[in-house]
């Protein structure tokens, strides 16, 4: 991982040094590369060359400069880091499926099983880590040695598990990481390192792909790379892992991720954050879909100005949909869904809801004028309720009361005033509000 800091390599040592780079099958699998500006990079180590994939959604770049980083899961999923936030991808969606915040992590490695080991804590000395990604439980092993001050990367090297920070390279121990050891060796920030060392960094200025061993903190050159992109992480592919396709550079944006709430017949804005990527034959759509697990074969409205008008022959009250932006060719003025590049926005959920009811029934309709008589209120909608209510007797108010209620049905009582003549009364609500609707 890549520190904010530009500067030449550190190390003392260089070709010729006695360091002779590992066979390891890792150097001919395609590997991530995180750019400095959340743009996702495919690098092939045989040619020495990259391309787009994408911009990573919800990637702040001032984050990643401090501490980004990137790990791809056996199943082909990316988890990215960037300061207190946590991200995780489905590719070829470039959309996060998942985020948590609160903990300041860095450098990722696979753990044991599924897991997957972190650097986090923004104290000193920092703590080692666990993320599941079945469950998105985040899991604290244990602080690394007192005096480690900071750390930046997590790599294995023949099969051992490494971790360094300027100038500070660790041989972890996963059981207990305050025993963790100090190699001896020394570690350069601005290496982007992955497993069996190899990295993306600069020698003397020069953007090189080499190999760096931990123990005697030296680096062998594989090739000179362009100047640009800037890689601030770099993480194998796994070989049977679904892989992002190079060239799209489409991205539906981003929406603001709170669930909506709506009392029909209310119009629905999508709550677009106009942050799209679009080539030159992108166009950008608003839909409303059902099913998030396959979105462009649920989709049942769609236009191009994010404004959805209550449709009762569509959307049921009390039945979550899903809005999103999509982006992708224009095929006659829509999207073509079939498109290769086609990209949606997170998914955000959306329920109209039924404006809530209440119906009196009195239980004892026949009582004298003397007699209290009871009622009961049966509510629709979502607790709590809160209901305001006149007695009256013909025109005349003789009672009213403003209550909140948590469940339904509800016992009232009433009791005529003394000396009140005989007659009919009325219950009646004027005013009705639930968890999310008010009828008046």
């Amino acid at each position: 991982m890549l520190s904010k800091q530009t500067q030449q390599l550190l190390l003392a040592f260089l070709l010729g040094c006695g360091f002779c780079m590992l066979k390891s099958p890792l150097y001919a699998q395609n590997y991530y590369g995180l750019s400095n500006t959340g743009e996702l990079y495919v690098f092939n180590p045989t040619t020495c060359t990259s391309c787009s994939a994408g911009v990573l959604s919800g990637i702040n770049p001032i984050n990643l400069f401090n501490n980004g980083d990137i790990f791809v899961m056996p199943n082909g999923n990316i988890l990215v880091t960037q300061g207190t936030q946590l991200l995780v991808y489905d590719p070829p969606s470039l959309t996060p499926i998942f985020s948590s915040t609160g903990i300041v992590f860095s450098g990722t490695a696979a753990g044991p099983g599924n897991l997957i080991y972190m650097i986090g804590g923004s104290t000193s000395p920092p703590s080692l880590y666990t993320f599941n990604p079945a469950t998105n439980a985040i899991t604290l092993v244990g602080a690394f040695p007192a005096g480690v001050s900071s750390l930046s990367d997590l790599f294995y090297y023949n099969n051992q598990l490494y971790a360094v920070g300027s100038l500070t390279v660790l041989l972890v121990n996963t059981t207990n990481p305050a025993l963790s050891t100090p190699t001896g060796g020394l570690f350069n920030t601005d290496f982007a390192i992955a497993d069996e060392g190899f990295f993306i960094g600069l020698d003397f200025g020069t953007p090189i792909f080499g190999q760096y061993d931990p123990n005697s903190a030296v680096y062998a050159i594989i090739c000179p790379l362009a100047p640009v992109p800037t890689f601030i992480s770099l993480q194998q592919i796994p070989p049977s892992a679904p892989q992002v396709s190079c060239g799209c550079s489409t991205n539906a944006g981003t929406l603001s991720a709170a669930p909506i709430n709506l009392c029909v017949p209310s119009s629905l804005t999508v709550p677009y954050n106009n942050d799209a990527v679009l080539d030159a034959n992108d166009i950008l759509q608003y839909v409303v879909l059902t099913n998030t697990a396959n979105p462009a074969s649920s989709i049942i409205a769609t236009n191009s100005t994010g404004n959805f008008a209550y449709n009762a022959a569509l959307f049921t009250p009390g039945v979550t949909y899903y809005i999103a932006t999509v982006a992708g060719n224009n095929q006659s003025g829509a999207v073509d869904l079939t498109d290769p590049c086609l990209d949606f926005s997170n998914f955000v959920p959306v329920v109209w809801r039924p404006k809530p009811t209440v119906t009196f029934t009195l239980t004892n309709p026949g009582a004298c004028n003397t007699v209290c008589a009871d009622y009961t209120a049966t509510f629709t909608g979502t607790a709590p309720f809160e209901l305001s209510a006149e007695i009256l007797q013909g025109t005349t108010v003789v009672d009213n009361f403003t209550t909140t209620l948590n469940s339904s049905p509800a016992l009232f009582q009433f009791c005529p005033p003394v000396g009140n003549p005989t007659g009919s009364f009325l219950v009646k609500a004027t005013s009705l509000t639930d968890a999310f609707c008010t009828c008046n």
